[in-house]
């Protein structure tokens, strides 16, 4: 805030100042009230209006039209890379990503990845509900899940799990406890605890390992019913490859491949001190390179990162935003663009231009009645030219002084 000029205000010489919300204030003391009423009674005056309203305040960021961050890609496995899709590939569900060992990687859609191979009917888990989801979609014939709740007896064990053939050879030819004495019926092994199908979760049952064998057909894969993880790779959705990373012949075991999602967002930059206004499903509003404009909706924020031509520089949060009219954005494949936040928001409150303020010269603020009356007021949030205000007697509708 700083002295700008002197004004002539109601008959008296006040001070004006401006603030950093550029417009003016007026320096008043309150002993200087009876002169300042006399000459706004012989003097018209400006007034304006107290309102009740909504207030909100904003920051800008700058921000770019793109397909989101890129994040890199690696091979399931630690086979050699012998195919390799073109950058701009477009990979769908059920699409090659890449081929490993000659053997392809398909892409699935969901959020566990294969942790395990799937080899043995009555296996349950997250991971068997993302190939029985992904098959289905895919239009294989699954059969029917049992329900959540339900109990799936153990499979059994794979051949070889069990104790060695040396410990079976030694406990066989362990002597008998007695010459000639009764044998004691051996005692059964207790069957292990049934699994409970969980919500999110499938059973790999015989109609599944079908699908599994017809799906391997159709892919190129060895018709076996089992699944490993080196030939799915999981996403959410379909991915648009950004970049080949890896050679063919290199080692799958690096990044292979940078994708990134094939729908059009907007990224932008806030500092972490902004975080607050950055959360997700907060709508923003999006100016355009041609200077349109369009709402949008925050998808993600990320972790707060230095960025990467300037490792040194103060870490900032990316948010993704997804435009909530596609139209806005299908013709810019790239491009700048301004994000508004919004910051702070106040709703049902009583406003006035900032100009209306007076500022005391014994400090804090008030604003003057038209009869010349000072009346203390309390300021909330600046927005726009507006200052959100409550003091006693003030109410929507009641006529006040202005400066400007």
């Amino acid at each position: 805030m700083k002295l700008s000029r002197l004004a002539r205000f109601g008959g008296a010489t006040v001070a004006v100042l401006t603030i950093t919300s550029a417009a003016a204030v007026v320096l008043y003391s309150r002993d200087a009230q009876s002169t300042a009423g006399a000459g706004t009674r012989n003097a018209p005056v400006a007034t304006v209006t107290i309102k009740k309203t909504n207030l909100t305040t904003s920051f800008t960021a700058s921000g770019e039209v793109g397909y989101g961050a890129p994040r890199p890609l690696k091979g399931p496995g630690e086979g050699k890379v012998t195919w390799l899709p073109s950058v701009g590939t477009v990979v769908p569900r059920g699409g090659q990503l890449m081929r490993i060992d000659d053997q392809p990687v398909i892409l699935m859609y969901g959020v566990t990845p294969l942790f395990r191979s799937l080899s043995t009917t009555g296996m349950v888990g997250s991971d068997v509900k993302v190939v029985a989801d992904n098959l289905k979609a895919l239009g294989y014939s699954i059969g029917r899940q049992p329900a959540v709740g339900a109990t799936i007896p153990q499979p059994a064990a794979p051949a070889g799990s069990g104790p060695s053939s040396a410990a079976a050879t030694a406990v066989a030819d362990a002597p008998k406890a007695a010459a000639g004495a009764a044998s004691t019926p051996p005692t059964a092994a207790a069957s292990p605890p049934p699994l409970i199908v969980r919500k999110g979760d499938a059973v790999l049952t015989s109609a599944l390992v079908a699908a599994i064998k017809k799906w391997q057909r159709r892919v190129g894969l060895r018709r076996t019913g089992v699944i490993d993880p080196v030939n799915v790779a999981v996403e959410a959705q379909q991915v648009r490859v950004t970049a080949v990373a890896a050679r063919i012949g290199a080692s799958a075991a690096e990044d292979v491949l940078t994708v990134s999602s094939t729908a059009k967002v907007v990224t932008a930059k806030v500092s972490p001190s902004d975080g607050a206004a950055a959360k997700p499903r907060q709508q923003v509003i999006v100016t355009m390179p041609d200077g349109s404009t369009s709402k949008g909706t925050i998808r993600t924020v990320s972790a707060a990162t230095s960025t990467a031509d300037d490792p040194g520089s103060d870490p900032q949060l990316t948010v993704s935003i997804t435009v909530d009219d596609p139209a806005a954005i299908k013709s810019f494949d790239a491009g700048a663009v301004q994000v508004e936040f919004t910051a702070d928001k106040r709703e049902g409150v009583l406003a006035v231009p900032v100009g209306a303020l007076l500022a005391l010269s014994e400090g804090g603020y008030a604003v003057q009645v038209p009869g010349g009356q000072l009346i203390a007021v309390e300021t909330g949030i600046y927005a726009k030219g507006m200052v959100e205000i409550s003091g006693a007697g003030l109410s929507d509708g009641v006529q006040i002084v202005t400066a400007s």
